[in-house]
């Protein structure tokens, strides 16, 4: 910008053009739509297994959270099973 078109701004004025925010960003890329397949359903999978171990918690049973839960873990103390190798 420089500082000359710097000082000859007003300090109140805003942008005059409207940038595009919030939009929509894709959750899963991959190389081949197998690929891309294989992580929904991982995902899917790993929202199924909390789901379950969520409700246990509520029950008041004792419950094993799957590998990534970690706000739950570190600040209710539940259990987390160990990530896979």
């Amino acid at each position: 910008m420089g500082l000359q078109k710097l000082a000859k701004q007003r300090w109140n004025s805003t942008p005059h053009a409207v940038a595009e925010r919030f939009t929509v960003a894709p959750k899963h890329a991959g190389d081949s739509k197998r690929a891309v397949l294989a992580e929904i359903e991982r995902d899917r999978e790993w929202e199924r297994q909390y789901a379950a171990a969520r409700a246990l918690l509520l029950a008041g049973e004792p419950a094993v959270f799957p590998a990534g839960t970690y706000w739950l873990r570190r600040f209710a103390g539940v259990e987390v099973a160990a990530r896979a190798p």
